[in-house]
């Protein structure tokens, strides 16, 4: 918390997080007026004069701050004694100019290089006479195939006039007065076209040539048929040969096999129990020899006489009469075998018979178009059948094949002599034509197009004299800017050179008194600072020194105890603090008396309470001993017992 003399509080809170390494939530409160995040920091700036490269300077010195002006390294003595200076803004300016300074001379050289490389009407010049060359190589090409150098002075006039003279031999009408020449091309080539298709031999050519196919189509499938006819034909003759063919007849057989097989199937069945029943008879017989009468029908028998009866009747007829039917049975299943693997081959041979009648049929609906038919009647069961109606259908066919062959020589005859007449009209009428038009094409349109991509380029070369005109102007102007940035930059850096050693001259008898009351050092007792350039850029070199032995002067890092080095920087801070250019109303020093004893701190809490009253000075520190000799130098305090995780735990 800040106070003010008018009353006004200034209370700023960092609310840290479970970690301290997170970054904290900041709030300020301004009387009765509370701002957070950004609008929190921008206020702390306005209030306590705090904004970064601000030429008032710095209030707050921290730690890192304070050691950087003994034992840093030459950058750091210079940002930060630029700071307390109030010379920050201008120690960062002649580094930039200077730069500023390489930058711009850098593209005068890139803008040169682009002059030499690509000069804008250079590159004109360079197209112009490509231009050129193309177009006298597009003429001469033009003279070779016999155009006359006369004509190419005016080459869209030339082409014209070939296009009308075209126009002219097709009968076609006259090209409109805006038509350009591609477009009058692409009219004239549709129009022959037209004519070649609207001429009467091409319509007689295109319908020879479809009667031309459809006879050759028909007398290709006409063969195909004959022959597969004819093969057809000579397997069914010779299957007749070897057995039925008649599908109906067939299937009785089969059937008639499997009621054989069927018949032998219930004697067997009864010749077996009556084999089963004599058996166990027998069998009765034997083992009662002395029986006279019969279990079942209680009739008289004598065993002796009907033993061997039963037995021949068992193994004598029975036995015969089952091995019979045996043998008829395989007679049967061969026969029957027999039947179905010839049933099978009709049945293929009548699937094969179809097929080709179907093929008949359909080639005898395109025929029946020009009055061809088949005398035969086209029905399955008499022609698979009869060899006779299948010897005349292939007579008919033959005999069909050979009249198409006739036609189709007499369309040919036709077609060539039309054929004739078509090449006679081409070569005299359409073909000239077409050379015109392509000659036209080929030779006069490039050249008209040529001429007209150096008229456009023609008016590319005022463009190009701007261009090289403005690229001249912008490396005066680059060339200019790099001499006066170079110069700003030497009078800046000389100005801040001034500036820096004066600023230094007027606060150095400050600094060795603040140094003589903190360190007490018997043997130096004052500070030196000398200011220099080094690469555009201040630097500072910090010295003890003695009034007594002038020859003791040395760099404080190699002659200063810890102590007094610690003295020597706050020496420089609370020092140059103190210059014209610093309107501070506070100084917060984060523990200032850090490395030493306690001789020099209560000489430091002494000196601070010296300052100028106007200044509030807040201290942070977390040594004891420095603490005590601040309150006994009269200094305000509040002790906090502890710092955990971000946050002051009072005691």
């Amino acid at each position: 918390m800040l106070l003010q003399d008018n009353g006004k509080r200034l209370s700023i809170h960092r609310a840290y997080r479970a970690r301290p390494d997170l970054e904290a939530d900041l709030t300020v409160e301004i009387d009765d007026k509370t701002l957070a995040g950004q609008q929190a920091q921008e206020l702390i700036w306005a209030e306590l004069g705090l904004k970064p490269q601000s030429l008032e300077g710095c209030g707050v010195v921290l730690q890192d701050h304070r050691l950087a002006l003994i034992t840093g390294k030459e950058s750091d003595i210079s940002d930060v004694i630029n700071d307390l200076l109030g010379l920050y803004t201008l120690s960062q300016l002649v580094p930039a100019l200077e730069e500023a300074s390489k930058d711009a001379g850098e593209l005068r050289k890139e803008i040169h290089h682009f002059l030499e490389a690509a000069d804008p009407v250079a590159k004109w010049e360079e197209r112009n006479q490509q231009l050129q060359e193309d177009f006298r190589g597009l003429e001469n090409k033009a003279i070779d195939a016999g155009f006359s150098r006369e004509s190419l002075e005016e080459p869209g006039a030339s082409a014209f006039s070939e296009l009308a003279s075209v126009a002219q031999a097709l009968d076609i009408s006259e090209a409109e007065k805006k038509q350009k020449v591609p477009g009058e091309i692409e009219r004239l080539r549709k129009a022959l076209g037209s004519k070649r298709k609207a001429t009467a031999v091409s319509g007689e050519l295109a319908t020879l040539e479809l009667r031309k196919k459809e006879l050759g189509q028909w007398a290709k499938t006409a063969r195909t048929l004959l022959g597969n006819l004819t093969k057809h034909d000579q397997k069914l003759l010779a299957e007749s040969i070897k057995g039925e063919m008649v599908l109906s007849s067939l299937n009785a057989a089969i059937a008639e096999k499997e009621a054989k097989t069927e018949q032998n199937a219930r004697r067997r069945q009864e010749l077996q129990e009556e084999q089963g029943f004599l058996s166990a008879c027998y069998n009765h017989l034997l083992a009662h020899p002395e029986g006279e009468t019969c279990p079942l029908c209680a009739s008289p028998f004598e065993a002796k006489e009907l033993l061997p009866k039963v037995k021949s009747r068992m193994e004598g007829k029975i036995a015969s009469e089952l091995e019979q039917l045996k043998q008829q049975d395989k007679l049967l299943a061969e026969q029957k075998n027999a039947a179905v693997k010839r049933q099978q081959l009709v049945n293929a041979l009548q699937e094969e018979h179809q097929k080709l009648l179907q093929s008949l049929v359909g080639l005898g609906q395109q025929i029946s178009k020009v009055g061809c038919c088949w005398t035969v009647p086209l029905e399955s069961e008499p022609l698979f059948l009869g060899p006779a109606l299948r010897r005349q259908l292939i007579s008919e066919l033959d005999q069909f094949i050979g009249k198409l062959g006739t036609e189709e020589q007499a369309v040919n005859a036709d077609f060539l002599a039309k054929q004739e007449a078509h090449a006679k009209l081409e070569t005299e009428v359409f073909q000239p034509a077409e050379s015109r038009i392509n000659r036209v094409s080929d030779l006069l349109v490039p050249i008209i197009d040529a001429a007209d991509k150096i008229e456009g380029h023609g008016k590319l070369r005022h463009q190009a004299e701007e261009r090289q005109s403005s690229l001249n102007q912008v490396l005066e102007e680059t060339t200019k800017l790099a001499g006066q940035l170079k110069r700003i930059g030497s009078a800046l850096s000389k100005h801040e050179e001034d500036s820096a050693a004066a600023a230094v001259k007027a606060q150095l008898p400050q600094i060795s008194d603040w140094f003589r009351q903190i360190a007490g050092n018997p043997d130096y007792d004052g500070l030196a600072i000398q200011t220099c350039v080094s690469r555009d850029k201040i630097t500072y070199k910090i010295q003890a020194t003695s009034s007594l032995l002038g020859n003791l002067n040395d760099a404080v890092g190699h002659v200063l105890s810890e102590g007094d080095l610690s003295s020597a920087g706050m020496a420089l801070i609370l020092g140059l603090t103190a210059g014209r250019s610093h309107r501070m109303g506070f100084l917060m020093l984060d523990d200032p008396a850090q490395g030493m004893d306690d001789t020099l701190q209560a000489n430091l809490a002494a000196a601070l309470a010296r300052l100028d009253h106007k200044k509030q000075v807040i201290i942070l520190t977390h040594q004891r001993s420095f603490a005590e000799a601040l309150k006994r130098a009269g200094a305000a305090h509040r002790k906090f017992g502890a710092w955990k995780l971000g946050k002051i735990q009072d005691e």
